[in-house]
């Protein structure tokens, strides 16, 4: 092999490691005509910085490249303006694919990411849980035995999550978010 050959060797065997590493943010939008553009940020504690954006095709689709260079963390994709309206959080934990599907109607819904599935599911199953309690404050007269069962439902539910969150990035975010029953 001559010296030029070996260079270029050597220059793709150290590339690869970042080609292979790079993963993808796929989304479909419906209706497809209501969309454009979206632009993906990185959340910080001070702020919200620049990630990436692209356009979306005429079907809908969007595809986002999550290079090496995106860490793992919380992500905001702004999809509309005025955009503290139209975005949604999600996880990246550098390790998976990230694929959604968003209809104005029905929202949104994680295809593939298993941080983002758990994450979601995690929301909707709390929220439930929490408009049940708000429905039994509100009966007369309050029936502190059902409160009792659903804060305990609650707590269930919270730990059964942080079990299945073992080991993936959305463990913290639980932990942050841990339910304290107000009733011992």
């Amino acid at each position: 092999m001559t010296k030029s050959t070996l260079s270029i060797l050597f220059f793709f065997m150290l590339c690869m490691p970042m080609i292979w590493a790079q993963h993808q943010l796929r989304a479909t939008f419906t209706p497809a005509e209501n969309f454009e553009i979206a632009i993906l940020y990185k959340i910080t504690p001070q702020n919200l910085s620049y990630a990436t954006h692209a356009k979306f095709d005429n079907d809908g689709h969007l595809t986002m490249a999550l290079d090496s260079t995106m860490t793992s963390g919380m992500y905001r994709l702004v999809y509309a303006m005025p955009q503290e309206v139209y975005n949604f959080d999600l996880m990246y934990n550098a390790k998976e694919d990230i694929e959604l599907k968003f209809n104005q109607e029905t929202g949104l819904e994680y295809v593939s990411s298993e941080e983002n599935k758990l994450l979601s599911q995690y929301y909707r199953t709390m929220a439930q849980i929490g408009q049940n309690i708000g429905k039994q404050y509100k009966k007369e007269p309050l029936d502190s035995l059902a409160l009792i069962q659903l804060f305990e439902a609650q707590s269930a539910k919270q730990s059964e999550f942080e079990t299945q969150s073992k080991d993936l990035m959305y463990m913290n975010l639980l932990r942050q978010t841990s339910v304290i029953s107000p009733i011992k």
